[in-house]
């Protein structure tokens, strides 16, 4: 269940490093509180993936791992209070969401071309509902009519494609036509993000 709220139920108590982390409300004067569990879920996360990837990486195999958030998360981040995610109109906080691609020693023996393509497509905008299909049809290795390698991540063709937001009503709207407020189209602008 990853990251959602109840944060502090998404992981063992035992594995806490950030406290104190037992959410009494979702009220924003327990920011603090409510941001640690959130900080604990994510690390319990990041250690899930980590022992993944050891586990695959033993069998010394031709192998990948991709991994992304469907959404980030907004926990009282500014002025507005906003908290959760799939806000009618978003902040930067719920569409910044990470994107992890692991390959093995023996996969990049292999494919040091595909390699060579993540790294320089480290930095350009993605959007994970079009590209992650297609990244993994090229990782893989899978001949079909629909993959399209200008969609991924894997290729040295891949072009940013328009990216879109997935409203509270399931609506696919452009960027550029959310509705972001002048502080998020800042932040876009101020971390050198491509904005819409």
């Amino acid at each position: 269940y990853g990251s959602h709220f109840n944060y502090y139920e998404r992981y063992p108590a035992n594995t806490a490093y950030f406290k104190p982390d037992s959410v009494v409300s979702a009220k924003s004067k327990y920011k603090k509180t409510i941001t640690n569990a959130y900080d604990n879920s994510i690390r319990y996360t990041d250690n899930f993936l980590h022992r993944l990837i050891g586990l695959i990486d033993n069998q010394k195999t031709v192998s990948a791992v991709i991994f992304t958030s469907d959404h980030g998360e907004d926990i009282y981040d500014d002025d507005r209070k906003l908290f959760l995610h799939a806000s009618p109109i978003p902040s930067v906080h719920q569409l910044r969401v990470p994107y992890l691609i692991w390959t093995s020693a023996k996969y990049q023996d292999m494919f040091p071309e595909k390699l060579r393509a993540m790294k320089l497509n480290t930095n350009k905008p993605v959007s994970s509902n079009l590209v992650t299909f297609h990244t993994i049809l090229d990782l893989s290795g899978v001949a079909t009519k629909n993959f399209k390698d200008k969609y991924s991540l894997s290729s040295d063709k891949y072009c940013s494609p328009k990216r879109y937001y997935l409203n509270d009503h399931n609506d696919a709207l452009p960027m550029n036509k959310i509705g972001l407020k002048e502080e998020d189209e800042n932040y876009f602008k101020t971390n050198n993000l491509v904005y819409p």
